[in-house]
């Protein structure tokens, strides 16, 4: 006979820790990293994942990922903004079937009498475009008696603005832009300045220090997306008719897809503001990093005008031995490539693979972004890999958070008994728990340095899927692919 239990979903540690004061006599279900180790370190009653999932979750979840990706695109074919639309839904999709996957499973063991869920519909803390979805997706399955903790919860709804660019250049000669200077995008945009280019950086917030600094000193001006008047009009309810297999997430990302409307909406504003000022500029190039919000309208506009967009990608796309691989590339190289930019930029062999295999145009080749750095003495082994949120859930080509879990209890005993040095680097997501972190695996470092920094001390890298492969393998050091779960 199965044991009866009641389970209290947990979406991140903010959740966790305000429904821990409530006292309730239930199993904490734990949705991502950051919740799974807390429930480890303060021994609290938990369910862990990787006791009912396995890689039949990641098959199944990554080709439904193809498959409604089709359909959206075709739900959302009159809308602008397409590509993100489609992209927050499929993760919204990859979300509720985790949740659905991993509660019929423990159902085979026990019998679910009650789900507490915190009632949560805000915006997630630091998030510009991110929501707690647990109550929507547990009202969705309707299959279990659910218990909201904090009632009279309303939906979040994003304020819509407009906006405009404020910039202070008196000379459109020779203009390079750019929309942002993250992934190593500083050594592009000082190269383009000791070729005697002005380098035209999009910035979202103001920094005055920097703008004035370097405004004075080099050929770099700012340009600030500044968010100006209220826009007051209702939107229209969004509708959506997916294929049998499919209905029963429908009801969920109609949700989704009207919660995310005033993200969206913002972003076409800001695309207006940013096409107004390319239009008045006429930049010589524009460099972008990815295919995604409102560079896809860049790319568009700088087509239209007959004017060269250079895609420099910074993330790791390989040829792929099954469908399950194919498919996940295909996903994660839509984010990094278009065929409509004038270049794009084949940084490594593993990525020429993928291009050679999948697009028919010739690419121009050579590092660009990734780290290239000369090595001092090895003094560790380094971990790293990419660890995605609850809400960002991706499947197959990425481990989720309790596979990444485990892998961390594997290394931290190896280290022991081998009495080997192995640091470890946290995906941005998850750098905030590296005290906590350091505290339960106390045989590895956590480090926060940056990636340039960890790699003229490393001696070789682990990772399972990062684009640290490709810094490491740039900078001439071994990498072990390392792959528990037998899914290269």
């Amino acid at each position: 006979m199965k044991k009866n239990i009641i389970l209290i979903l947990i979406q991140d540690l903010n959740e966790l820790l305000e429904i821990k004061e409530k006292n309730l006599n239930a199993i904490f279900l734990p949705l991502d990293f950051s919740t799974l180790l807390y429930c480890k370190k303060n021994k609290l009653n938990h369910l862990n994942p990787i006791e009912f999932l396995d890689n039949k979750l990641h098959r199944t979840g990554i080709l439904q990922h193809i498959k409604a990706k089709k359909e959206l695109n075709k739900s959302f074919k009159n809308f602008d903004q397409v590509q993100s639309i489609v992209f927050f839904q499929c993760y919204s999709l990859n979300s509720i079937f985790l949740v659905s996957e991993l509660l019929n499973s423990i159902e085979k063991k026990y019998n679910i009498e009650k789900i507490f869920v915190s009632g949560w519909r805000k915006k997630i803390p630091g998030s510009e475009n991110q929501y707690y979805c647990l109550t929507d997706i547990i009202k969705t399955i309707k299959k279990y008696e659910t218990q909201i903790i904090f009632k009279n919860e309303k939906i979040f709804v994003e304020n819509v603005y407009n906006y405009n660019c404020i910039h202070s250049l008196k000379t459109k000669k020779k203009i390079i832009f750019f929309t942002d200077t993250g992934y190593n995008f500083r050594k592009i945009i000082l190269k383009f300045v000791l070729a005697g280019f002005r380098c035209v950086i999009l910035l979202r917030k103001e920094n005055f220090f920097l703008k004035k600094l370097l405004s004075k000193f080099f050929r770099i001006n700012f340009i600030v997306l500044k968010k100006n008047k209220l826009i007051t009009k209702r939107n229209k309810k969004i509708k959506i008719n997916l294929s049998r297999k499919l209905k029963k997430f429908e009801k969920f990302l109609e949700i989704r897809a009207n919660q995310y409307q005033g993200v969206i909406k913002n972003l076409q504003e800001k695309s207006k503001a940013i096409s107004k000022i390319i239009y008045e500029l006429k930049p010589t190039k524009t460099v972008l990093n990815h295919n995604f919000h409102y560079n896809t309208s860049i790319i568009e506009l700088c087509n239209k005008l007959k004017k060269p967009v250079t895609l420099i990608g910074h993330g790791t796309v390989s040829k792929g031995s099954n469908i399950y691989e194919k498919s996940y590339q295909d996903i994660i190289s839509s984010a990094i490539y278009s065929d409509k930019v004038t270049t794009y930029p084949i940084q490594s062999k593993i990525i020429n693979e993928y291009f050679k295999s999948n697009k028919n145009q010739k690419f121009p080749k050579g590092n660009l972004v990734f780290s290239q750095i000369s090595r001092r003495t090895p003094k560790y082994i380094l971990y790293a890999v990419t660890l995605k949120k609850f809400h960002n859930t991706i499947y197959y080509g990425q481990e989720l958070f309790y596979e990444y879990f485990r892998n961390l209890e594997y290394l931290n005993k190896l280290a022991k008994v081998e009495n080997l040095k192995i640091c470890v680097k946290h995906h941005p997501n998850y750098m905030f728990t590296n005290k906590i972190s350091a505290e339960y695996f106390q045989n590895l470092k956590f480090s926060d340095k940056n990636i340039d920094a960890i790699l003229k001390k490393t001696e070789m890298l682990i990772s399972f899927s990062s684009s640290s492969i490709e810094d490491a393998l740039s900078s001439k050091i071994p990498v072990i692919l390392f792959d528990p779960w037998s899914r290269y």
